[in-house]
């Protein structure tokens, strides 16, 4: 999928985008980010307070992030408290956009 992405990047000639594949442990990243979009894949973090960590040093002060998750697999109730661990951590709900076949929030760190 990554290599489908980056393809296309290529072929739009889109600037200013990077592809990071997450190893799971660090983010391994020097710069900080305007947006993050994580699509399908945050169920899938099994220590979620430490990516969330990763996420809040990888975002600039007003960054945000677009969190989508397949609504057929992951339930309104897995997805309501996976939500809650990112606003315990200090992040806000800015927007709800409706995301086909998806359950999604755009979030920014809380000032």
């Amino acid at each position: 999928m990554l290599k489908r992405l980056d393809k296309k990047v290529k072929t739009e000639k889109i600037q200013n985008i990077k592809i990071k594949l997450y190893d799971g442990i660090r983010f391994d990243l020097e710069e900080k980010f305007d947006f993050i979009l994580l699509f399908w894949m945050y169920h899938e973090v099994r220590n979620k307070p430490f990516f969330i960590e990763e996420l809040k040093s990888a975002l600039k002060p007003e960054g945000k992030m677009l969190i989508a998750e397949p609504g057929i697999h992951v339930s309104g109730k897995k997805f309501s408290e996976s939500i809650k661990l990112l606003t315990d951590a200090g992040f806000k709900i800015v927007e709800e956009p409706r995301v086909s076949l998806s359950r999604a929030v755009v979030m920014q760190k809380k000032s």
